[in-house]
């Protein structure tokens, strides 16, 4: 009995060194990030931010995340700027005003985000902030979808199908869906939708590198 209540009690030391150790090493990461944050550096900026977001290292603050993010977004930070747009949408840290979310969301589209883009198409698609517009959303959506991001994929391809804010285009729509689909379920399953309506020449010829 003693044994396993010495094993026990060493198994829980252990547990309580190593999350000690855990806290001490995020706090010594803060202090660093802090530091260079405050000498201007935008990639410690926005790590800092995150930091705040997550409360590692630090007392979870929302307002102090966003601080922290606006400052790398105004060093033209892509993904700081793409989180800021979310922070504005979702009204974490700040008040909720999607103009605002649309200018950070642009900007980080900008600077290729391809997250920024697709999100960016999304408002252009739904009129979300801005006149909806299927053309813009389409040219956003392309942006990223060249970039490899699978949603973005699946959304051109969709309007590819739908002849959305371009040309109706099966064979495209079936191309693109295939790109997306590689590792997303729901991008197969459009993709067997559009091929259940094309000819058999359509799909070879979508086939076809």
């Amino acid at each position: 009995m003693a044994s396993w209540v010495l094993i026990a009690f060493l198994i829980i030391a252990c547990v309580v060194l190593t999350r000690m150790i855990n806290k001490y090493k995020k706090l010594a990461i803060v202090e660093r990030l802090t530091e260079l944050a405050e000498k201007g550096d935008f990639k410690a900026q926005y790590e800092l931010a995150i930091c705040y977001f997550n409360g590692d290292g630090v007392t979870k603050d929302d307002t102090s995340a966003v601080a922290w993010l606006s400052k790398a977004a105004e060093h033209d930070n892509a993904e700081a700027q793409r989180v800021l747009g979310v922070c504005y949408d979702h009204g974490r840290g700040v008040q909720p005003d999607i103009a605002k979310a649309v200018v950070w969301w642009k900007k980080a589209a900008q600077g290729g985000d391809s997250e920024a883009q697709r999100v960016l198409g999304n408002c252009f698609y739904n009129g979300k902030g801005v006149p909806k517009d299927a053309e813009q959303a389409v040219v956003w959506f392309r942006k990223a979808a060249e970039q490899g991001n699978a949603k973005a994929q699946i959304c051109l391809g969709m309007c590819h199908k739908n002849g959305e804010g371009v040309r109706k285009d099966d064979v495209q729509a079936y191309r693109w869906l295939t790109l997306a689909g590689a590792g997303d379920l729901e991008a197969r399953r459009l993709r067997d939708y559009v091929a259940s309506q094309m000819t058999r020449e359509q799909i070879e010829k979508a086939r076809q590198p």
